[in-house]
């Protein structure tokens, strides 16, 4: 009896091995077979959609470059997800000089009383127009108001195109260089606001946006867009701010310019951009000699 009782024990242990090892197969042809579909069905939309493109390929990776992948992007990609432009296309040698008119309320300030002499450094618009350089200048509201004749001159000049840089210049997240933070739910105030005196001002439809300092979570992003603008960002840094070398501000800009860059320099003269004016006639040169063209962000974004 004893020996009986062993044989049964051991052909139930048998079986029990035997009935994992079928689960264990089966299962493994269920995960096999689904990734074998996964698959079919993502080379089958890519057959039928060449141009399926992810949030990182054009935003993080160069930007989205043409009014055509942006709609692409909004469809297939994540809804939750709205790109940032950093550059443009890297397959020609085209590059967008972009100026950024900052204006806080402190600086408003110091103007009244005369600490400051000023936030517009004129040579460097007069440098553009000397050397037929095309130019995407991001101005803030409060320059607009203070400089509104300038703004008008501005926009009717072919040479440039003119963009949204908030009205007061705040940090639209987290501690962006010192600036002072944003109000709460303010990031819509701020956008429109500047919006409106474009138009009312320069008679200018802005399209594009960058937000101060490059500080910005998704959900300012998200508003942006909301409002019917493109965020725009940089992939070269002039470093000008508050930079008194004017050597190093023409080496970031020459040494690390590509195809499709987008530059961002400042237009405000001493002290916040002291050096600007100073080196921009020779970058402008040598990356001319380079052979790239500089155009607006609208036409190196195909916008």
């Amino acid at each position: 009896m004893k020996k009986k009782k062993k044989t049964i024990h051991r052909k139930l242990l048998v079986s029990k091995k035997e009935t994992f090892r079928h689960v264990y197969f089966l299962l493994a042809i269920v995960i096999f077979g689904f990734l074998v579909v996964q698959f079919i069905n993502k080379y089958s939309a890519q057959k039928n959609n060449s141009t399926i493109f992810t949030f990182d390929e054009y935003s993080r990776g160069g930007g989205i470059f043409n009014r055509r992948l942006w709609k692409i992007l909004k469809k297939t990609g994540d809804s939750n997800l709205v790109p940032v432009v950093f550059s443009g296309s890297r397959k020609t040698k085209k590059i967008a000089l972009t100026f950024d008119a900052d204006m806080t309320y402190s600086m408003r300030q110091n103007i009244i009383s005369r600490v400051s002499k000023g936030a517009y450094d004129r040579r460097i618009t007069y440098i553009l127009q000397k050397t037929n350089t095309q130019a995407t200048l991001f101005l803030t509201g409060l320059w607009i108001e203070n400089y509104p004749e300038d703004a008008k001159i501005l926009a009717k000049n072919p040479l440039f195109e003119l963009a949204n840089h908030s009205y007061s210049h705040p940090a639209f997240y987290g501690y962006c260089y010192g600036l002072s933070q944003i109000a709460k739910d303010g990031a819509r105030k701020e956008i429109r606001l500047t919006q409106k005196l474009l138009k009312s001002v320069a008679g200018v439809e802005g399209i594009f946006f960058r937000f101060p300092g490059g500080c910005y979570s998704q959900k300012d992003v998200n508003v942006a867009e909301s409002e019917g603008l493109v965020v725009v960002a940089w992939d070269v840094v002039g470093g000008d701010g508050f930079n008194y070398n004017a050597e190093s501000i023409k080496r970031n800009v020459i040494d690390k310019t590509t195809n499709g860059s987008i530059i961002v320099l400042h237009m405000n003269g001493a002290p916040n951009a002291p050096r600007t004016a100073d080196t921009l006639f020779e970058i402008i040169e040598q990356l001319k000699n380079k052979g790239f063209e500089f155009v607006k962000l609208s036409e190196l974004l195909e916008f």
